[in-house]
């Protein structure tokens, strides 16, 4: 499927079916919803999709033939769900005390696996971000997380906000770190320390790897998963998981055929996107990963065009 919408930074205000969704000036609905998906209600909603990959295959194994820096997949999903949210920028935002608060920028963390490497001993797991998802090349995003990976890997913690989240930890006995936790949280109802955590931790949404690890089984195929986001600390609008790429038998112009399938869980904020919406976002998610030249060059080199005013 042609994507035509790839390699556009979007203003914040965000086309669905011709009509404007300006996240600054909610509609009736979108407020209701905002009570009505409220604490102590849950607002995620989970959707499962699974991407025929044979032609982001073949654009890798193209760019990473020509030399430079290498690409893999993961940074091919990080660029696919950057140039996503730039295309639909209220899936981009974030919620404050029932406030939208537009968001310039897309910015992906991906938990980083620490276990046998220096700092796994220490805790286990690390957190990249990753700044500039929606306007970077793909060759700058793939150099600018393996710096990060490599430095979390290191024990060199290059967020501001997580390293004041471990020295903390660190620091506190185990039963005064929750207290400690709580103290923070109860503090962010205030605009100006909300402001604050997120300027540490700019991060607008996540993008993780369930079952990476683990090696294809036969007779054994990924399905769907689901989770329920905690809005502490930091929040985000979205939320992304990816398994193994698997084979899977597939309709190709009515014909079954054994395709390189990657199953795919976009989790949303009912708050922000609602089912049009998400039906957008996911078009255009598939659309870089069935055309990923359209979006990032044949090379990997080109950044995205700033959207007409």
């Amino acid at each position: 499927m042609p994507h035509r919408l790839a390699g556009r930074m979007a203003s914040n205000t965000a086309t669905v079916d011709g009509r404007h969704v300006d996240p600054k000036k909610p509609s009736v609905i979108r407020r209701f919803l905002m009570w009505w998906f409220g604490p102590p209600a849950s607002p995620w909603v989970c959707v499962n999709v699974s991407i025929d990959m044979t032609a982001a295959q073949a654009y890798l194994a193209g760019v990473n033939a020509s030399g430079g820096t290498r690409v893999s997949l993961q940074h091919l999903l990080c660029g696919a769900v950057g140039r996503t949210l730039a295309r639909w920028p209220m899936a981009n935002a974030r919620i404050h005390r029932n406030r939208i608060l537009p968001q310039d920028d897309v910015v992906v963390a991906m938990p980083v696996n620490l276990l046998g490497h220096a700092e796994g001993g220490r805790r286990e797991l690390g957190l990249a971000v990753v700044a500039g998802a929606g306007r970077k090349s793909l060759r700058a995003l793939a150099a600018d997380t393996r710096q990060t990976v490599s430095n979390e890997r290191k024990g060199k913690v290059d967020n501001p906000l997580m390293r004041r989240m471990l020295r903390l930890a660190e620091s506190s006995p185990g039963p005064l770190l929750g207290k400690a936790l709580d103290a923070v949280e109860a503090a962010r109802i205030h605009p100006a320390v909300d402001a604050r955590l997120h300027a540490m931790a700019p991060v607008t949404t996540g993008l993780t790897n369930p079952g990476a690890a683990l090696a294809n089984q036969p007779g054994v195929l990924f399905r769907g998963g689901a989770v329920s986001l905690p809005n502490r600390l930091v929040h985000v609008g979205t939320f992304w998981g990816v398994t193994p790429i698997q084979d899977e038998v597939v309709p190709v112009d009515g014909e079954p055929r054994v395709r390189p399938m990657l199953p795919v869980m976009l989790v949303f904020d009912h708050r922000l996107v609602d089912g049009v919406l998400a039906g957008r976002v996911l078009e255009t998610f598939t659309g870089i990963l069935q055309d990923p030249t359209g979006a990032f060059g044949p090379e990997g080199a080109a950044g995205a065009a700033a959207a007409p005013r």
